[in-house]
């Protein structure tokens, strides 16, 4: 019997919209999220050049 997976899903780094008008659609890059930003910050100097 399979297993459920717990890990949480990952978050894309963009959102689709499609225009209901002309039937295009855009791709819309979304932010960083705080959490993924704060731990990027805490880096010492050294390793963010790399």
């Amino acid at each position: 019997m399979p297993k459920a997976c717990t890990k949480p899903l990952k978050q894309q780094p963009f959102q689709t919209y499609r225009d209901p008008e002309t039937g295009r659609w855009y791709v819309v890059r979304t932010p960083t999220p705080i959490q993924t930003l704060s731990s990027t910050l805490e880096q010492p100097q050294d390793q963010k050049a790399g």
